[in-house]
């Protein structure tokens, strides 16, 4: 399904070229139809990226757009959607924005409910509320709110949340760790976004992030699941 989606990634690599994102949704490198995305140089062809889904029949790769520079770092950066992620429930779908100056996630927004099909579509919504970070807007076609498959969209602030940073200073160390334990035992500050600091993804921020985070950090245990 190499090519299902296509579209212009903007200047990924910033040599003055446009370049090329395509989507590949039912490739198998990251388990049967986890799905795959590929960002192809404007000047030469040659691959700069490469994003594998890790979730079967997850299916990234469904739709492709660039996010506009979503992090305010001066290089575009990517949005690719996986419509059949079951983070948020059955098919309620994922969107994963990436760096376009390293690859890396940037952020990570999943579906509410079951059957929510959110990352049907997706797309740069340019500096909606005019704060130099552009934003995104993701489509949910089978959302039930409004009726059922009536559907929805999203819109969503590009200002840049690291994962695993719930003290949002833009580095993941032992202050972050400091800053869960302050809010799991002691009533702190919500960490924001939430959902950035649910680090093994089980749907809550509690005891068992501010262990996994602290694993990480000391190397002996795996990235946080919302940087996958």
């Amino acid at each position: 399904m190499f090519g299902y989606s296509v579209a212009s990634a903007g200047d990924v690599d910033n040599d003055g070229f446009d370049d090329l994102i395509v989507g590949a949704y039912g490739n198998d490198a990251g388990g049967a139809n986890a799905g795959r995305a590929y960002v192809f140089s404007g000047l030469n062809g040659d691959t700069i990226y490469v994003f594998t889904g890790k979730v079967e029949f997850g299916g990234l790769g469904f739709s492709v757009a660039s996010a506009g520079d979503f992090n305010n770092d001066g290089i575009v950066d990517l949005i690719v959607g996986t419509l059949r992620n079951r983070a948020g429930g059955t098919d309620a779908g994922r969107a994963y924005v990436f760096s376009g100056s390293s690859g890396d996630t940037l952020n990570v927004f999943t579906g509410e409910v079951t059957r929510d099909a959110f990352g049907f579509s997706v797309a740069s919504a340019g500096d909606v509320n005019d704060d130099g970070f552009d934003d995104i807007i993701v489509g949910a076609h089978g959302n039930d709110a409004g009726g059922s498959f009536a559907g929805r969209a999203y819109v969503f602030s590009g200002r840049y949340f690291c994962c695993g940073d719930p003290n949002g200073d833009g580095l993941v160390n032992f202050d972050d760790v400091d800053y869960l334990m302050n809010f799991y035992f002691y009533g702190g500050d919500t960490p924001f976004p939430y959902s950035l600091s649910d680090l093994n993804c089980d749907g809550s921020v509690d005891i068992a992030d501010i262990t996994y985070l602290a694993a990480y950090i000391n190397g002996t245990g795996a990235a946080p699941c919302c940087a996958e």
